[in-house]
């Protein structure tokens, strides 16, 4: 009698936790422990209810993320309490990006993941910053390695846990569409080709590292002459990021995968800006990102401002743009 009573527990206690992954609606928020990825935290728990929803907070230092946790969390309402969790997390390593995607599996399981929200991104060359350009000949490498790779490595290690139908946001810059307008040509329909293999894909942003390396010791060179480049390494980085956007968008029509540029915002990245008064606050930049992710929509492939207004891929170089 005790041995079946033993085993009806164990049987209960693994229907629960089986429950509680297949149910669990996860969304990764990358760089969420300050800025616009804490405030896309905060409003994914304000604006979807759903007890099922749990947000991973991310961040590369674990006691950063849990300060973040702890300052959100002190500001929600009950019913929103343990829906919110910290996670480790650097997307410019393999093994971070790894380890995390394992955390989630283990405690929830396969297909517990909804949405995917590349949100981390450094900027090394905006002229706003100080000393920007003493780091001039990494900046190329440092920044594709956050703001692209790390995306890529995002999307590789979390994509085998998500459900179908699923939901991928990539978070980028009007400074993307700027930089495509001052490319050559021929590089700016290479920005357009969404039937670009991964191998191409990462050959050409290769490429542009290589000039930009190149000529670094010249001082600051915007265009390279034979190559068709705009050496700015912020813009191209997410110049790039949307094409990678539109590549994967059609490799995987299981998912939503869509790109947005929420503004220009005041967080640590543009506070140094002259007219930083006059930016949107992360709360507002947060705002298309959330609608992509948990919003109710059948959008993909698709690049959309800060308002939620859709940004034509047709003459994306001009900065085309229509209402939704």
């Amino acid at each position: 009698m005790l041995r079946c009573i033993w085993l009806l527990q164990l049987i209960h206690q693994f229907s629960l936790a089986l429950a509680m992954q297949t149910n669990t609606k996860g969304v990764v928020v990358t760089g969420a422990t300050r800025g616009i990825g804490k405030s896309i935290c905060q409003r994914l728990l304000r604006e979807d209810p759903d007890p099922a929803v749990r947000v991973f907070l991310c961040g590369r230092q674990l006691d950063r993320a849990r300060e973040a946790v702890e300052s959100i969390m002190a500001a929600m309402p009950e019913a929103a309490k343990g829906r919110l969790e910290p996670l480790l997390l650097d997307v410019t390593s393999e093994d971070s990006v790894a380890n995390a995607a394992r955390q989630i599996e283990a405690a929830y399981g396969k297909g517990s993941v909804y949405a995917l929200i590349n949100n981390a991104g450094i900027a090394l060359d905006v002229p706003w910053q100080p000393d920007w350009q003493k780091r001039a000949d990494t900046n190329a490498r440092e920044t594709v390695e956050t703001n692209v790779y790390g995306a890529m490595r995002c999307f590789r290690h979390f994509r085998p846990l998500m459900c179908r139908g699923g939901r991928v946001v990539n978070v980028s810059s009007g400074a993307g569409m700027m930089n495509v307008q001052r490319m050559r040509d021929n590089r700016r329909r290479e920005m357009l080709d969404e039937r670009m293999g991964e191998e191409a894909f990462v050959a050409l942003v290769e490429d542009f590292i290589r000039c930009w390396e190149g000529t670094a010791a010249e001082g600051r060179i915007e265009m390279h002459p034979e190559r068709g480049w705009w050496l700015q390494t912020y813009g191209f980085s997410k110049a790039v990021l949307n094409l990678w956007t539109r590549i994967i968008a059609r490799q995987h029509s299981e998912l939503q995968i869509n790109v947005c540029t929420p503004g220009f915002i005041l967080t640590g990245m543009t506070e140094g800006y002259e007219k930083a008064s006059t930016l949107k606050t992360p709360e507002e930049g947060a705002k298309t990102p959330v609608w992509l992710a948990v919003g109710d929509h059948t959008h993909t492939g698709r690049l959309f401002g800060g308002e939620g207004d859709e940004i034509e891929w047709v003459g994306y170089g001009a900065g085309a743009a229509r209402q939704t």
